[in-house]
């Protein structure tokens, strides 16, 4: 698999309405957790739905995990803040394998020069994600910065996907 079948389709469930597909998201290993990261109005449809995506054996089930996202003030238009994730139950993350592909953490170049203990100091549970997909001819770029809270500091990731 390559780094395109990291996208992932993210269907919303209501009630009394047929499915739709209400946005995507990225797959990514990061830390030995997966993660699927989308934007912060997909998440935002938790609020009145439930969110699935395609999973083993052909079936669509929801999203198991913990998520976080930035919260909007206001209005989602224009919002230059639209992100979020979803942290994947590992059990449920493997029925995942086989029909999408994780970029794995060392498929993403560090921009920065952080050495290997600043980023092991890097816990998992208290990330956010903003993503940045860059198209250049026939290559896109990703970039991906990790936003620490505790510290308050960036961690800049980039990878290519041609």
């Amino acid at each position: 698999m390559d780094q395109l079948d990291s996208v992932c389709p993210i269907f919303c469930d209501k009630e009394g309405e047929r499915l739709y597909q209400v946005g995507s998201g990225v797959l990514i290993d990061f830390r030995g957790h997966v993660f699927l990261l989308t934007a912060a109005h997909v998440i935002d449809e938790l609020k009145n739905a439930d969110l699935l995506i395609p999973h083993a054996h052909n079936e669509i089930k929801s999203v198991d995990g913990s998520y976080a996202y930035v919260k909007s003030i206001g209005s989602r238009d224009g919002d230059f803040l639209d992100y979020g994730y979803f942290k994947l139950d590992k059990d449920f993350s493997y029925g995942l394998n086989g029909l999408f592909y994780a970029v794995k953490e060392h498929e993403l170049g560090v921009e920065k020069n952080y050495t290997k203990n600043e980023l092991q100091d890097i816990h998992t549970e208290n990330l956010m994600f903003l993503v940045v997909v860059q198209k250049q001819n026939s290559s896109h770029t990703v970039h991906i910065t990790l936003v620490l809270p505790s510290t308050r500091n960036l961690v800049f990731l980039k990878t290519q996907i041609s």
